[in-house]
Order: structure tokens, then C-alpha cells, then sequence
């Protein structure tokens, strides 16, 4: 797991599964860069990327934790399982999910 950005803006790039075990790191990265002034993050969930409970919880915790700073977090992912596992949970009705980093930084 890695990020690009500074600031205001980050993208985390997600390239394994996220689970019990890993999810901690994700949730240390999205911390690390709320407190370094982060308003808006992307979760890039590219190639390889899965998530489970754990890893969808980070998410809304994130995304509550942006809201209340008056912020937002994106997902960007084009892999279909993914996004039904996005649909499934409900989380796709307050999370963009775009196609591309790209288009979610538009």
C-alpha cells in the first residue's frame, strides 16, 4: 500500500486484500493523512486490490471521519467483483465510485 499527494489531496493506492490483518494499515494511512491536513482521498483499489468486512469498515470510518472535517473520500476501481461487494453492502449509495484515479479527481 502506497499514497501520492500532499496536502489537501491523496490518493492511496491499494494493490492487495485487505482483511483483518492488513485493514490497520490502511486505517494508519488514512489517519496519517487526515493529520497532515488531507481533505479529499481517493482509495485507488487498481489491480490485485480485494476488501472484506474489515476493509469496508475502514472506508466508512473514513468517510465519516472526512465528513466531519468537511472532506470526502472516492473509490476508484474498475475490477467488477469489487464493486458488487461496493454494491452489495450499500456502500456504492454514499461513496463515488469512479472508473479511474483519474476520473475521480475530476
Amino acid at each position: 500500500m502506497s499514497y501520492t499527494g500532499t496536502g489537501e489531496v491523496t490518493v492511496v493506492h491499494v494493490r492487495s486484500v485487505v482483511d483483518l490483518v492488513t485493514a490497520r494499515d490502511l486505517a494508519h494511512v488514512v489517519r496519517e493523512r487526515l493529520e497532515a491536513g488531507c481533505r479529499r482521498l481517493v482509495v485507488d483499489l487498481g489491480e490485485g486490490a480485494w476488501l472484506d468486512g474489515s476493509g469496508l469498515r475502514v472506508l466508512v470510518e473514513a468517510t465519516v471521519l472526512l465528513h466531519n472535517r468537511e472532506g470526502s473520500l472516492a473509490v476508484a476501481t474498475r475490477d467488477i467483483r469489487v464493486r458488487r461487494v461496493l454494491e452489495l453492502s450499500g456502500l456504492d449509495r454514499i461513496l463515488p465510485v469512479f472508473e479511474s484515479v483519474d476520473e475521480a479527481l475530476q
